[in-house]
């Protein structure tokens, strides 16, 4: 509930009157020289209707009014009011909501602060592969202020803190990656972490190589969340969190690309966060709107034009512009994607189905130790020449790290790396890649490994790849 306190002129208090009577609403309304105070516990599903009442009343936008947080009240008809409105949605009006997210906005120093020692904390998180690390980075991270501002914000028309939110967020992920690249830099020069671990090999970052339709729904779900939370008042705890799942990993993972190198991996990253956010801000958009903050704009009378005042247009329109350039083109590569994740499935599907490979099955797992696999490059992450090994025959377990090398039924052997190895079967890729071009066919090869078959493929027996472009290469 809600306690509605109400100052106007004498000259007015028939008009309020008026319409706390059409609504049932219970009232007290003591007077002094300079005007009449209304005191009124209200719902606060119907917090919105009193003040829409108030407007269309033609009672002065400039009264005196305060809306607080009431938590007993006992009057003639306040019952009844109760289970009128006890069945709607109870959200906080629209000014309350403007109010909430004016609160819940972050200083700028602080937020840049929190920012950095968020993706800090997420970088080591992901590089130690530890969720529980990550899940504290998300704990302390600040975004969820600008995240829900700007849609909020659009949502009442208040183009300034719209404008200040996306900028806010922008600039935040912007400082997020030059601190993250940098620090993960660092760590690798200076040994702390070995240069020869592949990051993509670390399960918490191998899962954001690249956007795709759960991680983008995910990314919905918390702006759906976001909003529904702040502007019904429910638990709102671990909103923040939540939110902040779909963005700072992601900004720690472009960091890590770009320290190691991995450009591909780097601006997958980056689509992932870009698709992240913008899903998130339209979420929540979605849900103000459908929760019945119609955004003046679009729904009444007022066109986008006359919403925005003059000397603020130049900036509102090119933010607008920006963001639809950016969902346009974010959009366009997401789609890309996941039609070659769909199209791969389908190659994979339909050829392990193949009687050939009705019998294909894995016979075991294993791994390198760190300090064997980091003997096996230099400096320059180029393999180092070993002398040859004679492949063992095909039944003949051999050990080979710190498990059994898994055998094909066919008696073909692939060696692979990381948490286990499967066989990888050559005509996929001729389907998916046909051209002889080398790099689309490794491109296969480690989307198959990395989604598919959860290895890393780190050389292919010539007996298995004999003829092909891709051992060559």
């Amino acid at each position: 509930m809600r306690q509605l306190h109400v100052r106007v002129p004498a000259a007015e208090r028939s008009s309020v009157e008026a319409v706390l009577e059409d609504l049932e609403v219970d009232y007290v309304a003591p007077t002094d020289d300079d005007g009449v105070n209304f005191f009124a516990p209200v719902p606060t599903a119907a917090v919105s209707e009193v003040l829409d009442g108030l407007d269309e009343a033609d009672v002065d936008p400039d009264t005196y009014t305060v809306v607080t947080k009431g938590e007993f009240a006992h009057t003639g008809r306040f019952s009844d009011l109760q289970e009128a409105y006890g069945d709607e949605t109870p959200t906080i009006s629209r000014p309350e909501l403007g109010a909430t997210i004016r609160e819940l906005r972050w200083p700028r120093r602080l937020y840049y602060a929190g920012t950095v020692l968020s993706v800090l904390a997420a970088t080591c998180g992901l590089l130690l592969d530890q969720p529980a690390l990550v899940v504290g980075a998300m704990v302390i991270a600040p975004q969820v202020s600008a995240a829900l501002a700007a849609p909020a914000a659009a949502v009442d028309g208040d183009w300034d803190v719209f404008t200040g939110s996306v900028k806010q967020q922008v600039l935040g992920l912007c400082l997020a990656i030059l601190v993250a690249a940098p620090f993960a830099l660092v760590l690798r020069r200076t040994g702390v972490v070995p240069a020869a671990v592949e990051v993509t090999s670390i399960e918490l970052v191998g899962v954001r190589l690249a956007p795709s339709l759960l991680s983008t729904i995910g990314a919905t779900i918390a702006g759906v969340v976001g909003a529904y939370g702040y502007s019904t008042e429910q638990s709102v705890s671990l909103i923040g969190v939540m939110i902040a799942a779909a963005i700072v990993p992601a900004a720690g993972g472009v960091g890590l690309g770009l320290a190691w190198g991995e450009q591909t991996y780097a601006v997958g990253s980056l689509l992932l966060l870009a698709v992240n956010v913008l899903a998130l801000n339209l979420g929540a958009f979605v849900t103000f709107v459908l929760l019945g903050y119609r955004p003046p704009w679009l729904f009444d009378e007022w066109s986008l034009g006359e919403s925005v005042p003059d000397a603020d247009r130049r900036r509102v329109y090119a933010t607008i512009l920006l963001l639809l350039g950016a969902t346009v083109l974010t959009g366009a590569l997401t789609a890309s994607q996941l039609s070659f994740d769909h199209r791969t499935n389908q190659v994979v599907q339909e050829t392990m189905s193949a009687p050939p490979y009705a019998d294909l099955e894995t016979t075991g797992d294993y791994s390198f130790p760190a300090d064997r696999a980091a003997g096996r490059y230099g400096p320059d992450r180029r393999r180092r020449r070993r002398p040859r090994r004679r492949h063992p025959a095909p039944d003949g377990p051999r050990r080979h790290g710190r498990g059994r090398v898994p055998l094909l039924s066919e008696g073909r052997r692939l060696r692979g790396r990381r948490h286990g190895a499967i066989a990888l079967l050559i005509q996929v890729v001729h389907e998916v890649a046909p051209e002889p071009g080398v790099a689309a066919r490794r491109q296969c090869v480690q989307f198959l490994a990395d989604r598919l078959l959860d290895v890393e493929v780190v050389e292919q027996g010539p007996e298995l790849l004999e003829g092909d472009p891709l051992s060559a290469g």
